[in-house]
Order: C-alpha cells, then sequence, then structure tokens
C-alpha cells in the first residue's frame, strides 16, 4: 500500500462558527515589514485567543480554457523565495464535497512541484527572533 504524499499541497475551508477576523496591519520584525491579521476565537475548553497570521501570497484569477489550469494563482512574497532565479507559486482550485466548497492549494517551485518545503522556505529556528 503507498502511502500518500500531501508534500506541498493543502485546502482551505470555510472558518470554524467561533473564529473572528478582527484586526488587520503590519508589524516590523527585525525591520522586515509583515503584513498581519488577528482572528479573535476560542481553544476547546472555551478560553478567548487571538492568534497572529502573516501574509504568504496573493492570488489572482487565471484566464485560461483549460478545464485542468488552476482557477488562482499567485507569486508568494519575497521572503518565501527560494533563490532569485526561482519564484514559488501557489494555484488554487475551487472543489466541493459533500455540498462544501473549498479551495485546494499547491505550491511549486517553477517547474519542480513536490521539491520539499523545507529546501524553499528558511528554517525559522535559524532566525535571531528577540522574543
Amino acid at each position: 500500500m503507498t502511502e500518500y504524499d500531501n508534500t506541498n499541497t493543502g485546502a482551505v475551508f470555510k472558518p470554524f462558527p467561533n473564529n473572528e477576523f478582527i484586526l488587520e496591519g503590519k508589524l516590523d520584525i527585525e525591520k522586515a515589514q509583515h503584513k498581519i491579521v488577528v482572528i479573535k476565537g476560542k481553544t476547546k475548553d472555551g478560553t478567548p485567543i487571538m492568534k497572529l497570521y502573516t501574509e504568504l501570497c496573493c492570488l489572482f484569477p487565471n484566464d485560461n480554457d483549460n478545464a485542468n489550469a488552476p482557477q488562482y494563482s499567485g507569486n508568494c512574497i519575497e521572503r518565501f523565495q527560494f533563490n532569485d532565479d526561482e519564484k514559488v507559486r501557489l494555484a488554487s482550485w475551487i472543489k466541493e464535497k459533500d455540498g462544501n466548497k473549498y479551495m485546494s492549494l499547491q505550491i511549486s517551485t517553477g517547474n519542480k512541484p513536490k521539491e520539499k518545503l523545507e529546501n524553499i522556505i528558511p528554517d525559522i529556528a535559524e532566525d535571531s527572533i528577540p522574543f
């Protein structure tokens, strides 16, 4: 039996009912600007929390007649680039399962969609984050 390989793929769905988009802005980390959003939610035991997320990519609609082509795609922001010659791209297809729509996602570098993500995005543990 072969194991399913979900490297560089993902999916996004409607938010959980207890999540609420409450703020957006930017944060300077070591002189690098990061666009962020804040989601208000609760843990499983009901404790209120706020989660901060940073920008990865901006997706644009594709004008392609090929039925297999992604409906949306875009280049990931610079800090997620592998090197100057190779852009990291995110592609997205709108799908439906059991009456629920979702977006299927795939990351690729040039023509190499299965390259390991740790080779693309630097290890955060190596960065000197002051907190």
